[in-house]
């Protein structure tokens, strides 16, 4: 069984995580099934993920079956789940062995940051990453760079909690981050940053990296401070500013994971959690190039931001 997200997990996948030997029950159990797990005539699809801003084409589809089971079908990889009503069983089926390799990242990426949201605990498309008082989330649609700036404070000796899926807990009166899996699905020029081999570096396509201990950390940290990124198309100065409740709230609200977007009281509850995190939880807007073209010095703004609120909460 392994610790990922807050939670217990069993499964029968090598998920690079290290295995407890002190849990005896899991929270979310991992099947592997070799028959197909739903048929198109006890199905209802309520609702499909592009493969990108500007595609056309469904990279995810989420539906329910007549069971109240929830399917979810990854078309590219040709990977199909199916959860329980409670999130409690995940069962998966592969109609091409080939894609086996990207199991893996799908189970502890895309599909556990869905159960856990349906099992009641936010989790936003955000990278996290340990300052000294607590983590920090970069939040941000897909391209945005959340992975390229968490990468470049790896470089400046911060440790990354999450990369993509960030839960978020609430225990008396504060909120908090639990560390997500040791890897980051990096572009060629974020690899870069963490000076892997050529052949890694030469790849044009992302790749999935296995973090260092020194670059990861784990364990449960209070939730200090929001950026919300916003690149932009022209040449822009990189700015960092502070940003109104209702922008936040708007912009949170877009980078949330929902699993089961058609049950009105979930949806109503997410709501008041992401109000409860714009009362609380500092947000700055983080202005850029689109791109990052000089990530060194968009990193070294937000190293001088993170230092200025530590001095200022010193001075207060």
């Amino acid at each position: 069984m392994y610790k990922v997200y807050g939670f217990i997990i069993s499964t029968p996948i090598e998920v690079g995580l290290n295995p407890s030997s002190t849990i005896d029950k899991a929270d979310i159990t991992i099947k592997s099934s070799e028959t197909k797990l739903y048929c198109e005539n006890e199905i209802s699809w309520y609702h499909s993920w592009k493969e990108g801003s500007n595609s056309t084409k469904d990279s995810l589809s989420a539906g329910k079956r007549k069971d109240q089971w929830y399917i979810l079908y990854f078309h590219f990889e040709k990977i199909t789940f199916a959860i329980n009503p409670n999130g409690s069983e995940i069962f998966y089926h592969l109609q091409d062995p080939k894609t086996k390799s990207t199991l893996k990242h799908l189970i502890l990426n895309h599909v556990i940051p869905l159960v856990i949201n349906h099992k009641g605990i936010e989790v936003l498309h955000a990278s996290s990453i340990l300052i000294s008082n607590g983590a920090i989330l970069f939040v941000g649609g897909s391209g945005y760079g959340k992975s390229t700036i968490a990468t470049g404070l790896i470089k400046n000796g911060f440790g990354v909690i999450s990369d993509d899926a960030t839960p978020i807990f609430f225990k008396n009166n504060q909120f908090f981050i639990k560390n997500g899996p040791p890897e980051m699905n990096l572009w060629p020029h974020a690899r870069n940053l963490l000076n892997l081999n050529k052949q890694k570096v030469n790849n044009p396509r992302k790749e999935l990296i296995q973090l260092r201990k020194n670059q990861h950390v784990t364990g449960s940290f209070p939730f200090v401070q929001i950026y919300l990124l916003k690149p932009q198309e022209e040449n822009t100065e990189i700015s960092i500013e502070s940003l109104s409740k209702k922008e936040t709230l708007l912009e949170l609200l877009k980078s949330t994971l929902r699993l089961d977007i058609t049950n009105k009281n979930m949806l109503q509850n997410q709501l008041t959690t992401l109000k409860k995190i714009v009362d609380i939880i500092p947000t700055k807007a983080l202005t850029y190039k689109k791109n990052i073209p000089d990530i060194n010095k968009l990193c070294s703004a937000i190293v001088s931001d993170i230092k200025n609120q530590e001095l200022n909460k010193i001075a207060i």
